[in-house]
């Protein structure tokens, strides 16, 4: 635990950082890696626990950074302290085991420092750091995410979602009608229904029902539109309404046109 330089009158206590197990040395030698000297004038050295690591030389041990954790002892650099796991995330107030479970609305594959981890994130930026590449962040668009969550679960078929940081399944906003939404995790609808069909809310297909007899369905119609006075469609699945011919007359949501009675006329489109 003592040294002597080269001219001393007496012995020198090793400094913190130091250690010396023998008799008759002129300096001390650095801590080992892996382990840390708290005090002067030691002779040995003390295993670094759990939670820290210690570069040759320590004194005091240096914490696990947030985003990591570490149940090893003897680290001898920040690289050994492990990615806090999947779902959960490492503050830095607990070294030995997560701190906690990601907050519903975010996801984290592994590394987080934060509940609510971002760009910012600090054990996020860590990792890329290491050079690796975690999907941790906001819940996206077309998406939700419960607590705890490692990958963003799709809003389902017949659904999309336009904004972020979901927790729910039901958050996700149904079809709007007169459009259909054909896969799952959209952010906006596949597109509009198809001329001769209708898409009532939670469609997801463009031919969601077909348009029935007596009516007609532009595209993008969310319901059936009963045909005017003066036209008819005796066919399913129409866009427009045919004219009624002369000599015939029809009335509303007709199939077919009725002849017109006798001692009476009927122009084009009675």
């Amino acid at each position: 635990g003592h040294y002597c330089p080269s001219g001393a009158l007496s012995e020198k206590q090793c400094s913190n950082g130091t250690y010396n197990p023998d008799l008759g040395q002129g300096e001390c030698y650095d801590c080992l890696e892996g382990y840390y000297c708290p005090t002067n004038g030691l002779s040995n050295f003390t295993d670094c626990p759990m939670g820290y690591y210690c570069p040759s030389g320590t004194s005091n041990p240096i914490a696990c950074p947030a985003g990591t954790f570490s149940t090893s002892t003897n680290l001898a650099s920040a690289d050994d302290c492990v990615a806090c796991e999947v779902g959960k995330y490492c503050d830095g107030s607990t070294l030995t085991t997560a701190t906690g479970l990601i907050s519903p609305g975010y996801y984290c594959e592994y590394g987080c420092a934060t509940a609510t981890p971002d760009n910012t994130d600090a054990g996020t930026l860590l990792m890329i750091e290491r050079g690796l590449s975690p999907l941790n962040g906001e819940c996206p668009t077309g998406h939700w995410c419960a607590e705890g969550i490692t990958t963003p679960t799709p809003c389902p078929i017949g659904t999309f979602s336009a904004n972020t940081s979901l927790t729910l399944e039901s958050e996700c906003t149904p079809c709007t009608p007169g459009y259909y939404c054909a896969t799952a995790g959209l952010s906006t609808e596949t597109g509009a229904c198809k001329a001769g069909y209708y898409c009532p809310e939670s469609s997801t297909a463009k031919t969601e029902v077909i348009c029935p007899i007596g009516n007609y369905c532009p595209a993008g119609a969310s319901e059936a539109i009963v045909c005017d006075s003066g036209t008819y469609n005796l066919e399913s699945g129409k866009s427009i309404c045919e004219t009624c011919p002369p000599g015939f007359y029809c009335n509303s949501n007709s199939t077919y046109p009725i002849e017109c009675p006798i001692s009476t006329y009927c122009l084009s489109g009675s």
